[in-house]
């Protein structure tokens, strides 16, 4: 019952400080909000029902915890995928784990986009600016910073979906947390692929 025990202390603590990122500050009620945004978006627009697997490629930033707790919220499976895998163990877990739904940082959807290609089964791909819950200053410096000093470039496809759009525009809107039984699966964790593949 992570998605019931996220609402409940997000209301108890809802002032509280729970995530702080480049320098802001993010309270409980902040990444509930979005969370609830994320959460109402893949019910209802994409009709995602309990069990379904969605995809996290993205770095250590608010909207991996955003996330994670809007799938909890929505009864759905999370399944995390490091930033750094190269294609073929992307499609090795996307292909595996049914993915039907995957979050992706912007610089790193050029390779989600090329599994995608490839795919039977055609998921649907939100991407995520490192900035996009940041200030407009904070944003394009961040963006600037990885396009010049890390040579990290923005990927888009018509085909993409806004997580900041998404957000904006769910924003006002809540789903009922879906009831979780204790055999549920909440999330799929591979291993790095150390011993074999990933």
């Amino acid at each position: 019952q992570l998605g019931s025990f996220f609402a409940h202390y997000a209301q108890e603590f809802r002032d509280h400080p729970m995530l702080k990122f480049q320098g802001q500050t993010f309270n409980y009620e902040d990444i509930y909000r979005h969370a609830q945004a994320l959460a109402t978006y893949f019910s209802r627009e994409l009709q995602m029902t309990s069990g379904t697997r969605v995809g996290i490629m993205i770095p250590n930033t608010p909207q991996f915890a955003i996330t994670f707790l809007a799938a909890q919220l929505s009864g759905l499976v999370t399944v995390a995928i490091n930033p750094l895998y190269t294609k073929r163990e992307v499609r090795q877990i996307m292909e595996h784990a049914d993915i039907r739904c995957i979050v992706v940082v912007d610089f790193k959807a050029h390779i989600v986009n090329e599994v995608v290609k490839e795919l039977k089964n055609k998921p649907i791909v939100i991407t995520t600016k490192m900035g996009d819950l940041l200030s407009h200053a904070k944003s394009f410096m961040i963006s600037m910073f990885l396009r010049v000093c890390k040579k990290q470039k923005a990927y888009h496809d018509q085909s993409f979906v806004s997580f900041r759009q998404v957000i904006k525009r769910y924003k006002h809107q809540q789903i009922t947390c879906v009831r979780r039984h204790k055999k549920d699966v909440a999330m799929l964790q591979y291993t790095s692929g150390t011993t074999g593949k990933a």
